[in-house]
């Protein structure tokens, strides 16, 4: 125990020497604390923090006093800043025209950047669209146009005229707040915008509605000079590497990195850096440039960069820490990688101080911050362990051939290399749990592998801009030399994302949770360095390393299976919210997951925004059975990407989807999808009941096995029940069909109706409604309303109904003591109700 205490000591020692990143740490502490004070608290901070500068110069000769009066006025001082960043606005900022429903009005913006190409998915939405960020310069009022504040989300409905950064124009567009997240695992765009002090978004539908004032100048890159259509794709992913640009066309090769694991390569700006810096030094060397000029080309060279990449704490992390070591250098002074790093990261607080809870921050500073204390001290143990004596002894004395130093420093560097992978991955690992859950056990060899030719990447990148500038007619020949290792990455990338295990979805731990991995990751790597009496216990704290990566691998594993088992003695039925679309999951107890529908016309690609997200949010890779209720595209248009990307054990569906999928170009697609994977699909028709596990049962009430009725009145109904409750999904009948399930009105008798057409009525609705007898009722549709959806929420009466368009998705828990509740995603959204 003392000698645990003397470790841990010294380590605090350590951390109070590099007093930039004490400050970073206990900056970053009050910047957390911001949200627990209000306005009158904010101001108290304030005065403590001016008291706490006083006290400090009234004990600057003492140690002890000082440090601590430093440490108030820093924790105070990121209070401050938070609160100052979350709440402090000016009168004439965009979020005071902005409501709930949205404005029509004129703006005069200015683009920030250059707004990203996203292109459409499937018919509905071949056109595609632009976004960006842009700041508001004026708001046209009734008294003319009057000067605004602020930046918002920018959406441009069409790809035609392209926009580019610098541009101002006029627009008249809709101004609404971002929306908030509406279903399980989705990301919160609100939350996100809400921290970069974007309070608005705009959209824009028509190009008659957007008016350029003032052009910018296109970019002519250079980068791209000289690829041809044919490997554009190689261009792209070389200003993605380069750059940071992410167009459209890497969307796949982008969602292959976060799959193996290696997103580092592609977005971590310190390769970058780190590279250009090599690439110049050894110019500057070949030209024999003196060594004070040569660290001024490096300065300029990474300012240059860091501006052309967009400024986040990735990219301007290695610009400022870069700087600091090279200015250090010049000025002849000892250099501290921890407080370079501390200063880098204040700066970036001080600049944007919300920037704390955003993903990319916290990866880089915890990564880095990892490497930087772990790598060296560990690397020293292991070439300890690793070392000949001889060979030691034969370098001592300058014998060793040059063939075996060279081959001995290759080693060494190779060790270095892994070790640095694999703490990287260790001390990234709860963080991505956390962010994204997702947990790679094959992320540090990816890297490793895929290392050097990321590395000869990025070299032939700057290469091929050298050379385009000198000599331009050869860009076509200098652009096929840089696709070399692209391709090569490209390709090693695709075969890596296909691995086993690749991409293991696990809930997202709490951040208590991902507080004890850290503690526990401290107290493993800390374990061979303390002086351990017996060789016994030597050995195992020699064994730490293979502790801590069984321990970052399995405990964010085993925190994701004990969020994914469903309870024994309840089923969860969750309708999505898609828009005007259908999606539903029913989990049984037994943990199964069961999709009735996976479809919308209302958003462009709903298996990435939200079915995928849910499906990660729950842990599950896989998905037992899949209900087709009928063939129309919003309610089978993401059932294609689901056989590709996820393992789906059964797909059921009526034979009328067959007959009437000449009406749908999607439906015929699908179809095809299983013929190529080989999965014959299981044909459902009235009377039929399927057990789908857990004790939860499916009854087939419609469609018969002969109907001439058209694709929405031979959708499937069928009463799902449990616990003695009931829940009634009904597709998208209509009049027909209702009228022939009312012949049989005991059969419809259920607590909960899923309401027919998205909550649509008919003449026969009313009599529906009465016959099935809910409880309350939900409806997946979008937040627009149709006349004959509202005309349904008169029918409804005072019958709750719970709509995803404004509850978000809506989850139905029943118990086996009968037990029922609804609980609605959106807190704004009404309560949930319980029934007994």
């Amino acid at each position: 125990m003392a000698k645990t205490a003397s470790t841990l000591h010294l380590l605090l020692q350590r951390l109070l020497r590099n007093s930039a990143l004490a400050a970073l740490i206990l900056f970053a502490l009050g910047i957390a604390l911001h949200d627990r004070f209000d306005v009158s608290g904010a101001c108290l901070c304030a005065t403590v923090v001016m008291l706490a500068l006083a006290s400090f110069a009234h004990w600057r000769e003492w140690g002890t006093e000082s440090s601590c009066c430093i440490a108030v006025a820093v924790v105070c001082g990121g209070i401050v800043a938070g609160q100052l960043e979350a709440f402090w606005f000016p009168t004439n900022q965009i979020a005071t025209f902005v409501s709930d429903e949205g404005k029509l009005a004129s703006f005069e913006i200015e683009l920030t950047d250059a707004p990203k190409v996203i292109p459409g998915e499937g018919p509905r939405h071949a056109s595609g669209k632009q976004i960006g960020r842009a700041e508001v310069c004026q708001v046209k009022t009734n008294s003319g146009w009057e000067k605004s504040d602020g930046e918002v989300s920018f959406t441009f409905s069409q790809t035609v005229p392209p926009l580019f950064a610098g541009e101002k124009i006029r627009v008249l567009g809709t101004l609404v707040r971002p929306a908030p997240a509406t279903n399980p695992g989705a990301f919160d765009w609100q939350v996100h915008y809400r921290r970069q002090r974007v309070m608005a978004e705009l959209r824009v539908n028509r190009a008659c509605d957007l008016q350029i004032v003032r052009s910018a100048k296109v970019p002519s890159s250079i980068l791209r000079r000289g690829f041809s259509q044919a490997d554009s794709v190689d261009g792209e992913l070389l200003a993605a590497l380069l750059l940071g640009e992410r167009g459209p066309g890497i969307q796949k090769i982008v969602d292959d990195f976060n799959t193996a694991g290696a997103t580092h390569l592609l977005a971590s700006s310190g390769l970058r850096v780190g590279m250009l810096t090599a690439c110049l030094y050894f110019l500057c060397k070949l030209v024999r440039l003196r060594p004070r000029y040569t660290l001024v080309a490096v300065i300029v060279a990474v300012v240059v960069l860091g501006l052309a990449v967009f400024p986040t704490a990735q990219s301007v992390r290695p610009v400022i820490a870069a700087c600091g070591i090279v200015c250090a250098l010049v000025l002849r002074r000892s250099v501290s990688s921890l407080n370079m790093l501390g200063l880098a990261g204040l700066a970036l607080l001080l600049w944007r101080p919300l920037d704390l809870y955003s993903a990319g921050f916290q990866m880089t500073f915890v990564v880095v911050l990892g490497l930087l204390v772990l790598t060296p001290p560990l690397t020293r143990k292991l070439e300890i362990w690793l070392r000949d004596p001889d060979t030691d002894a034969l370098e001592r004395l300058g014998r060793l051939p040059t063939r075996r130093r060279y081959w001995r420093w290759t080693w060494r560097k190779g060790v270095q290399l892994a070790m640095a992978s694999v703490i990287a991955w260790l001390v990234a690992v709860p963080l991505v749990a956390y962010h994204f859950e997702q947990v790679n056990p094959w992320s540090a060899l990816v890297g490793l592998m895929l290392l050097p030719v990321a590395l000869a990447a990025l070299t032939m990148g700057f290469v091929k801009i050298v050379l385009t500038l000198m000599l331009p007619f050869g860009a076509s020949w200098w652009a096929a030399l840089a696709a070399l290792p692209v391709s090569w990455l490209r390709h090693g990338i695709a075969w890596c994302a296909r691995l086993p295990g690749a991409d293991i979805p696990v809930p997202s731990p709490s951040g208590w949770q991902v507080l004890v991995c850290y503690v526990l990751l401290a107290a493993l790597f800390s374990l061979p360095f303390i002086s351990w009496g017996r060789v016994r216990v030597r050995m195992v704290a020699g064994c730490s390393l293979a502790g801590a990566c069984g321990m970052s691998l399995f405990l964010p594993l085993l925190v994701g299976f004990a969020g994914q088992s469903a309870s024994p003695d309840e089923v969860r039925i969750t309708l999505l919210s898609v828009g005007a679309g259908q999606c539903a999951a029913l989990e049984p107890p037994g943990g199964q997951i069961v999709l009735l529908d996976a479809g919308s016309s209302t958003l462009s690609d709903p298996l990435r925004t939200v079915i995928a997200p849910f499906l990660r949010h729950g842990g599950r890779a896989s998905i037992d059975e899949v209900f087709l209720s009928h063939g129309d595209f919003d309610h089978i248009n993401a059932v294609s990407g689901l056989l590709k990307d996820y393992r789906v054990g059964q797909i059921d569906f009526s034979p009328h989807l067959q007959t009437h999928a000449h009406e749908s170009s999607t439906c015929r697609q699908m179809l095809a999808d299983l013929d190529h994977a080989h999965q014959k699909p299981n044909l459902i028709v009235r009377g039929g009941g399927v057990e789908l596990g857990g004790g939860v049962h499916a009854t087939i009430l419609w469609p018969p096995a002969q109907s001439t009725m058209n694709s929405n009145n031979t959708g499937i109904v069928m009463r799902v029940e449990f616990g003695g409750r009931s829940i009634l999904f009904t597709a998208d009948i209509q009049a027909p069909a209702e009228t022939e399930l009312l012949k049989h009105p005991e059969d419809l008798q259920a607590d909960i109706l899923v309401a027919p057409h998205h909550g649509s009525s008919e003449k026969t609705t009313a009599a529906f409604v009465a016959a099935v007898h809910p409880k309350f009722i939900v409806s997946s549709d979008d937040h627009h309303l149709t006349a004959k959806q509202r005309e349904f929420g008169n029918i409804a009466g005072e019958t709750p109904l719970y709509r995803t368009g404004s509850c978000g998705a809506i989850s139905i828990i029943i118990d086996r003591k009968g037990g029922m509740r609804a609980e609605p995603f959106l807190k704004t959204a009404k309560a949930a109700m319980n029934f007994r």
